[in-house]
């Protein structure tokens, strides 16, 4: 498959799984999307909300929550978002690069 059409066909999915669209958020999210395609055993979101607005920043963790689950694949997220740590099934707090405390 071509780069551009797995691009063409990464928008088409992510349309379909967006339930409005978000001004801003589309096109890092359209890679995460092409990614997703091979099928990989786990993925890493470094920040993915820091430079969207709140119902953005949810919207784009819900849908990268539910491209994983449906690729069985686990998300390793790096997040100072507090208010997205509901989506997580396992919580792990760093200080200074040390673990402090996990759930």
């Amino acid at each position: 498959m071509s780069k551009r059409s797995l691009l063409s066909r990464s928008r088409s999915v992510f349309k379909a799984r967006l339930p409005r669209p978000a001004p801003g958020q589309p096109d890092h999210l359209w890679g995460s999307v092409a990614v997703l395609q091979g099928r990989p055993p786990f993925l890493l979101a470094d920040d993915p909300t820091a430079a969207l607005d709140q119902e953005s920043g949810r919207d784009g963790v819900d849908l990268f929550r539910r491209l994983a689950d449906d690729i069985q694949a686990a998300i390793v997220m790096v997040t100072h978002d507090n208010k997205i740590l509901d989506s997580a099934d396992r919580i792990v707090h760093l200080d200074d690069g040390r673990l402090v405390e996990g759930s």
